[in-house]
C-alpha cells in the first residue's frame, strides 16, 4: 500500500522530474555528437560483454584477484549480507565518529548511511550532487547525475535552509559553498570510504573513477581507506577494466572518459632510506576491501539472473525508460535504478521486494536493451521476476482480471468467446477448423473485439485475398496467443495457450501464419520458442507479407492518399527482434533461451507507406530501436492507465512536432492507446494502422 501511495503521488506530479528528463536528453545528444571519438565502440562493447561473462563464471579469476590483492597489502573481509557489511564498517571505524564517503551504489544497497547515522556516526557525502541530496532528503535519480532533477533555484533553496542565509542561484557560487563545507569535513576525517568501479585480477588492483576529484581526496585520508566491492566488479586485468571505464563514461555522461581514473595497487610505500620498505608515506596506512555478497551468490546460480550482474552502473537504461521518465527512483531498488533494481530485488530480498521496487511499472518495451552497452535483457528478467511473484502469491488485482478473463473467455479483454469471430462476418474466407489453406490469418484479441480495429483485420484479409492468397481463419475458435500472460508472470497459462495454438496451426495445414498484431507476432516468433513450442510455419507480421506482395507485383498501390504521416515503431515489432544478450551474437540461435534473430521489423511498414501515391512520410525524433513506447504493454495499461496515458501523450506530442496530420502504427494495442489518449487530450491527430492506408491505395 505504501508503494501504491507513492506511485499515485508520482503520477499526480508530472513536472517533478522535468529537469531530469532534460538532462537525460542531453546525455543522448552528447552520445550522438561524440560517438566518433570512440570509433571502435561496437568492438569494445563486445569485448566488455565477454569480460563480464568471464568474470561472473570463472571462480579461478576470483581467487586470483583476491590472492593478488592480499599480496599487495589489501586487507580483505567478506560480508554475506547487508547487515554484516554495515557491522564490519562500524568495527573498522573504531572510536571515530566521522566518515568521509564518496559515491557508492553498494553503500546505498546496504543502507549504510542510515545505519551508521543511527549508530551515532556522522557520514558526509563528498560528491557535490550526493551532498545536495543528503541535505535535501531527495533520492538519487541517476548514477552519475544524482540530483539531475533539481535546478539551481531548487539547490539554492536547499542550501539556504542548511546555512540559514540567502544564497544566489548561481552555479559557481553553489559549487564553492558545497566544496568549502565538504573540505572542512575532509580536514577532520581520519577514515574514508569509497565504492570500487573495478578490481583487476592480474595486477591485484582496484580502479576508482571520478569527475570531481573527491574520490582521490577521500582515498588519501591519513589513516584508513575502506572500500566496498562485490564479485561483479572483477575483471581479468587492467586493460579490460580500462575498456569498461571508457564505455561506462560514454554511456553515463556522453563523454569518452571521466576526469579522474585512480588505480590503487596497495598502500603508498618508499624504499629511499637504506633500501628498507616503509608503507603509508602519503595517504592511508590501511586499505580495507569489504567484499559484499548480499544475494549475489543466489543471483549467479540463475542463468538469466546472472546477466543482471553484467550491469556496469552507467544508467543508460534509464534514458528512454517511460516509467522512470515519469516516476524516477520509485522504479528500482538496492542502489540500482529502474528495471535492473526491480529485478535484482527478487534475488536480494525476495518477490515482495521486487514488487515493491516497481516491477509492475515495466511495459517490457525493451528501450533499456537498446541503450544498454552490455545488452542486458531487462524485460526478460522482469518476466522472470513476475513469475516468481505469481508463484509466491504476490499478485496484482488488475493483472488477475486479465488472467481470469483468459481462463473464462480465451481473451484478455473479458469479451464473450462466442463473439470472437464476428469481425469476419461477410468475408469469403475458409474456416481453419474444417478446411485447410496455405495461410492462417490470426486476428488477435484486440482486432477481434475492438470495433475500430475490426475494420483493420477485415481490410488485411481483403488485401491478402486480392493478391490471390489461399487464406483461412479460426473465427470463434481462435484463442489468445498467451503473450500477455507470459509477460505478467503466468507462465503456466501462457504455455497452455501456446500448446493449443500449435495444435490449431498443425490442423490448419498452413505453411504461413500472419497476424496484424505486433504483440501476437512477437509471441509466436520469439516467446513460443522460449517455452519450447515450435509452430514449424513461416511467421509474418502483416506488414512483412504486404511488403512482399507489393514487391512481387501481386499487390498494386495505385490510388492516391494525400496525407502527411509519421510512423510509430511498435516495441514488439521492432526491438523484440533486436539482437540482445549473448553479446548480441544471435546468428543461428533463433528460438534459443534468450534471443531472437538479429534485426527487428522496421523497414516493411515504411516501404509500404513510401509506396503509397500522394502520401508523405516524416520521421519522429525517436525511431526504430529507440522508438518511444505507447505505454500499453506489460500490463501497464490495465494496472496504471494514467501512466500509460502519459506515455502515449509524450509520443503524440512528438508526432505533432513533425507537422504530420496522422500517426500510423502497425500494432492494435498502440493504436487503441493513442486513440483513447487523443480523446482525452483533444489533440488534432488522426491515427491509422498501416493496413488502413494500404487498403485506401489499392483498387479492389
Amino acid at each position: 500500500m505504501e508503494f501504491e501511495r507513492k506511485i499515485t503521488e508520482g503520477l499526480e506530479t508530472p513536472d517533478r522530474l522535468r529537469h531530469m528528463r532534460e538532462a537525460f536528453r542531453s546525455i543522448i545528444a552528447k552520445q550522438a555528437e561524440k560517438g566518433d571519438r570512440i570509433p571502435d565502440l561496437d568492438k569494445r562493447k563486445e569485448r566488455l560483454r565477454a569480460a563480464r561473462k568471464r568474470a561472473l563464471e570463472d571462480p579461478e579469476l576470483h581467487r586470483l584477484a583476491l590472492d593478488n590483492l592480499e599480496g599487495n597489502g589489501f586487507r580483505i573481509r567478506f560480508a554475506p549480507d547487508a547487515g554484516d557489511a554495515v557491522g564490519m564498517i562500524r568495527e573498522e571505524m573504531g572510536d571515530e565518529r566521522l566518515l568521509a564517503k564518496s559515491k557508492s551504489n553498494l553503500a546505498k544497497e546496504i543502507g549504510l548511511t542510515k545505519a551508521l547515522t543511527e549508530a551515532g556516526i556522522e557520514v558526509i557525502e563528498t560528491d557535490i550532487g550526493d551532498r545536495i541530496l543528503q541535505l535535501s532528503g531527495e533520492e538519487t535519480v541517476h548514477p552519475t547525475g544524482p540530483c539531475a532533477h533539481l535546478d539551481r533555484h531548487d539547490i539554492a533553496r536547499i542550501l539556504e535552509e542548511r546555512f540559514q542565509r540567502e544564497i544566489e542561484p548561481e552555479p559557481h557560487q553553489i559549487i564553492e559553498i558545497i566544496r568549502d563545507e565538504i573540505n572542512g569535513y575532509l580536514d577532520r576525517a581520519r577514515i574514508g570510504l569509497t565504492g570500487v568501479n573495478a578490481i583487476t585480477a592480474q595486477e591485484g588492483a582496484v580502479v576508482l573513477l571520478s569527475n570531481e576529484g573527491n574520490i582521490d581526496l577521500v582515498s588519501l585520508l591519513p589513516e584508513k581507506h575502506i572500500m566496498l566491492a562485490s564479485v561483479d566488479k572483477i575483471y581479468a586485468d587492467l586493460e579490460e577494466a580500462i575498456n569498461m571505464v571508457k564505455i561506462q563514461s560514454f554511456y553515463a555522461t556522453g563523454e569518452p572518459l571521466t576526469s579522474f581514473v585512480r588505480i590503487i595497487t596497495g598502500p603508498s610505500k618508499t624504499a629511499d632510506i637504506e633500501k628498507q620498505l616503509f608503507k603509508g608515506v602519503h595517504g592511508p596506512k590501511e586499505l580495507v576491501l569489504i567484499m559484499v555478497d548480499n544475494g549475489r551468490s543466489e543471483t549467479l546460480k540463475d542463468e538469466r539472473g546472472r546477466r543482471l550482474l553484467y550491469c556496469i552502473g552507467c544508467g543508460a537504461c534509464l534514458l528512454d525508460c517511460p516509467p522512470y521518465d515519469r516516476l524516477g527512483p520509485l522504479f528500482g531498488r538496492h542502489g540500482r535504478l529502474g528495471g535492473v533494481g526491480a529485478c535484482v530485488s527478487r534475488f536480494f530480498s525476495g518477490a515482495q521486494s521486487a514488487a515493491d521496487s516497481g516491477l509492475s511499472l515495466c511495459a517490457t518495451c525493451g528501450a533499456c536493451v537498446a541503450r544498454c552497452p552490455v545488452e542486458i535483457d531487462i524485460p526478460l528478467s522482469v518476466e522472470d521476476a513476475r513469475r516468481s511473484c505469481v508463484e509466491e502469491g504476490v499478485l496484482l488485482p488488475e493483472h488477475m482480471f486479465m488472467i481470469d478473463a483468459l481462463k473464462k473467455e480465451n481473451n484478455v479483454l473479458g469479451e464473450p468467446k462466442s463473439e470472437r469471430g464476428k469481425w469476419a462476418e461477410g468475408l469469403d474466407v475458409k474456416d481453419a477448423n474444417t478446411e485447410e489453406a496455405d495461410v492462417l490469418f490470426f486476428a488477435g484479441c484486440r482486432c477481434s473485439y475492438d470495433p475500430d480495429l475490426q475494420e483493420t483485420a477485415r481490410g488485411a484479409v481483403r488485401l491478402l485475398q486480392s493478391a490471390g492468397l489461399d487464406l483461412c481463419i479460426a473465427g470463434s475458435e481462435e484463442s489468445c496467443c498467451g503473450g500477455r500472460a507470459l509477460k505478467l508472470g503466468y507462465s503456466g497459462e501462457a504455455l497452455n495457450f501456446a500448446e493449443d495454438m500449435a495444435q490449431r496451426v498443425r490442423a490448419s495445414g498452413a505453411t504461413t501464419l500472419v497476424t496484424p498484431c505486433s504483440d501476437c507476432y512477437a509471441t509466436f516468433r520469439y516467446l513460443f520458442p522460449r517455452m519450447g513450442i515450435e509452430l514449424h510455419v513461416e511467421i509474418l507480421h502483416i506488414t512483412e507479407l504486404l511488403d512482399r506482395l507489393v514487391k512481387e507485383g501481386r499487390l498494386s498501390l495505385t490510388r492516391e492518399v494525400p496525407l502527411t504521416v509519421t510512423y510509430h515503431d511498435p516495441c514488439n515489432l521492432g526491438r523484440m527482434g533486436e539482437p540482445f544478450l549473448n553479446g548480441g551474437n544471435t546468428e543461428g540461435q533463433e528460438g534459443s533461451l534468450d534471443t531472437g534473430p538479429a534485426g527487428g521489423i522496421y523497414d516493411p511498414p515504411r516501404n509500404l507507406l513510401s509506396s503509397i501515391p500522394g502520401l508523405k512520410l516524416v520521421e519522429m525524433e525517436r525511431t526504430r530501436e529507440h522508438s518511444w513506447c505507447c505505454g500499453a504493454g506489460g500490463g501497464v495499461l490495465e494496472a496504471y492507465p494514467q501512466l500509460a496515458s502519459w506515455t502515449a501523450t509524450e509520443r503524440i506530442e512528438e508526432a505533432l512536432s513533425t507537422g504530420a496530420s496522422a500517426l500510423v502504427t502497425a500494432c492494435p494495442w498502440c493504436e487503441r492507446t493513442f486513440r483513447d489518449t487523443l480523446a482525452e487530450t483533444g489533440a488534432d491527430l488522426e491515427v491509422y494502422d498501416v493496413c488502413d492506408l494500404v487498403l485506401r491505395a489499392v483498387v479492389i
